[in-house]
């Protein structure tokens, strides 16, 4: 027992909560899409495509990873992380755009992808850790 709550309950915070471990788990947030980011962007300016890939697939397994881990341990609800996910890449994206001034346009096209790609992949594995037993 907690004492506040029954330990049956599993504890989901408001989306306006700020206690310690929505702030940690906010910085996850970031930190996830800023390494996934900045590796797809190396790799792409460097030219490799064997690198790009592999930051795409170990992007993908971290997406899926912390969409699972997150809502199986009920630290954040389906909806508000999505919108938190989606919201970060929105903003990589749009910083990405400023790329354009220099003529080069695959930044933008490439963190545009990733971002839908990533977003939907936190969501299958957000869904399904929601989904799973305890």
């Amino acid at each position: 027992m907690n004492g506040d709550r029954p330990a049956a309950q599993p504890h989901v915070p408001a989306s306006g909560a700020a206690g310690p471990s929505t702030r940690v788990l906010g910085l996850v947030y970031d930190i996830t899409v800023l390494a996934i980011a900045g590796s797809a962007l190396f790799f792409m300016f460097a030219g490799s495509d064997a690198g790009l890939s592999a930051a795409g697939g170990l992007g993908a397994v971290a997406s899926f990873a912390l969409g699972y881990t997150s809502l199986h341990r009920r630290l954040i609800a389906l909806g508000p992380g999505v919108v938190r996910y989606t919201r970060l890449w929105v903003g990589m994206t749009v910083v990405s755009s400023l790329s354009l001034i220099n003529n080069k346009w695959e930044p933008l096209v490439l963190f545009g992808t990733a971002g839908i790609a990533m977003t939907l992949v936190y969501t299958l594995g957000g869904w399904l850790g929601s989904r799973s037993p305890e």
